[in-house]
C-alpha cells in the first residue's frame, strides 16, 4: 500500500527496491505495509483528478495490523506532462505528518519498470526501515521532471527558502547595477 501501479495491482505488502522490483510497473511515494481501517473518520485513501492532474491522498494512515501509535499522511500527484504547472514537475511526493513507532516495517519511496533489470527510467527515493524513513520524509517534497527519458528529482524550495533566496537575488542584483553604474 502507498502505491500506484499500472497493467494489474499487487498483493505485495512487503516493498522491494523499485528499481529492480518484478511486481508491476508503480509509482510509490510511501511503500509499505500500511493499514487503511483508520484510527479515525478522516482516515483513508482519497482520490482528486482533473483533466491535468491526478491528486492521491493517504490521510492518517496506520501501519499494519491496526498499529496506529505511528501514522503517515502522504500524497502523490502526477500532472499531464504536456501541461506541467509553473514551479510543479511531472510528478511530487508530498509528505505530511510521518511518524514510526518502533515495530519494524519496511519502505521504499520511487517509481520502477517491473522488470528485473535496472534501467534509466527508475529511481530509488528513499528505502529503509519505517523508523529511520519516516521522519526524514515529515514535512517535506519533492517533484521529478524527466529528460532524455531520465527522470530527476526537482526539488522546490519551501516558501521561506524561496523568499529569501529571492530576497537574496534582488540584493546581488541592485549590488550589480550599482557596481555597473560606479
Amino acid at each position: 500500500m502507498g502505491n500506484l501501479t499500472f497493467g494489474g495491482s499487487t498483493g505485495s505488502f512487503t516493498p522491494s527496491p523499485l528499481n529492480t522490483q518484478t511486481t508491476r510497473p508503480m509509482i510509490a511515494p510511501y511503500w509499505t505495509d500500511l493499514d487503511t481501517r483508520g484510527a479515525s473518520a478522516a482516515a483513508g485513501i482519497f482520490i482528486n483528478q482533473t483533466a491535468d492532474k491526478l491528486v492521491v491522498t493517504w490521510n492518517q494512515m496506520g501501519y499494519f495490523s491496526g498499529n496506529y501509535r505511528g501514522s503517515a499522511t502522504f500524497q502523490l500527484v502526477l500532472n499531464n506532462p504536456n501541461a506541467v504547472p509553473a514551479g510543479e514537475g511531472a510528478i511530487g511526493f508530498f509528505f505530511g505528518d510521518m511518524t514510526a513507532t518502533g515495530d519494524y516495517h519496511d519502505v521504499t519511496s520511487g517509481f520502477g519498470d517491473g522488470l528485473p533489470a535496472e534501467n534509466t527510467g527508475e529511481i530509488s527515493y528513499a528505502r529503509g526501515a519505517t523508523v529511520d524513513i519516516a521522519p526524514q520524509l515529515s514535512q517535506t517534497h519533492v517533484w521529478f521532471n524527466f529528460a532524455n527519458g531520465r527522470p530527476i528529482a526537482a526539488p522546490v524550495p519551501e516558501p521561506e527558502t524561496y523568499g529569501m533566496m529571492m530576497a537574496g537575488l534582488g540584493l546581488l542584483g541592485a549590488a550589480l547595477r550599482r557596481r555597473k553604474q560606479g
